[in-house]
Parts: C-alpha cells; structure tokens; sequence
C-alpha cells in the first residue's frame, strides 16, 4: 500500500470529510470520554468547522490513503481557549484513524504534518490530552517525543492524561 498523503482540509468537501470523522471519532470514545467530549461543547465544534482550528494559527488534516480520507488530527493555538496559556503553546485534538487503516502509519504522518505546521506557525509546545484507555494513541505519542505533564485543562474524565512535547 501507497504511505499515507496529509493534506490541509481548507475546501467545504474536506471539512465535511473532517465533520465526518471527527463525528466517528467522537463515537468510538464516547464509552470512555463522552463527559469530555460534551464539556468540550463537541456538537457546536462539529457545526461550525473549522472554527478554533482555522487558519492561520490552527489546522485540520486529513491521512488519505488511496485518496480516500480515512484519519484527521486537528491542532488549534491553546490560548484560543485557555487565555493564561502562552501565544507559543498549541493543542493537539480529534487525532483519530479509522480501525482499518490503523498501524499503516497515517497517525504518525498526520503527527509530523502537525510538528511542522506547528513550528510554521510559531509554536514552541504541543500540548494534548488523552484517555488512560487509548493505549494505542498513548504508544504513538510517546514514540513522537510527547511525555507526561502536569495538567492544563478541566477535563471531567478521571482516567484524562495530559501530555506535552517541546518542538525543537
């Protein structure tokens, strides 16, 4: 199989190829992080794409795989929703790869996109949060140089990790 192509969903078919999987994405944690997902406001987010994570200072990608979208990721700047955060931190969301195409490398593609759409932009640290349960997800992460921080949000899921990576 052909490795993954990343591409930037700034066109209205690629936002609603990313409100789709945003939307499977959110059903595949809802057991485990659906409290999280409701404070988050998750329903007005997927509404009004891309909204915290528009241009210039977020993004959206999507992982296509034989030109069909099967992964998204989305990086927004951390003061957009957290004020006492600093104009250099943004926050990594919605990471999500459909069951299929997973352990193809479209997780780490979209990672790498973000590293460098981050350190475009002027970012300094990725900061995410994610479930003790996601196991998979907290592989890759730590394998792309993120570790444990304290914590920088309200999440209301008590199994909630937080990590950060400083890009150099």
């Amino acid at each position: 199989m052909p490795p993954a192509q990343i591409t930037p969903a700034t066109s209205s078919p690629q936002l609603a190829d990313a409100a789709r999987l945003f939307a499977e994405y959110a059903r595949s944690i809802a057991p485990i992080a659906g409290a999280s997902l409701a404070q988050q406001g998750f329903a007005a987010e997927l509404a009004c794409l891309p909204g915290k994570y528009a241009a210039p200072r977020g993004v959206i990608v999507l992982g296509l795989l034989d030109a069909l979208p099967v992964a998204c990721a989305a990086l927004r700047p951390l003061d957009a929703v957290d004020p006492t955060a600093g104009r250099d931190v943004a926050e990594v969301k919605r990471m999500y790869v459909q069951p299929h195409a997973s352990g193809l490398g479209v997780g780490r593609a979209m990672m790498e996109s973000l590293f460098a759409f981050a350190r475009s932009a002027g970012y300094r640290v990725l900061k995410l949060d994610t479930s003790a349960e996601m196991t998979e997800a907290i592989g890759l992460y730590t394998a792309m140089g993120f570790v444990r921080c304290r914590r920088y949000n309200d999440d209301p899921d008590p199994t909630t990790l937080w990590f950060e990576h400083r890009l150099g």
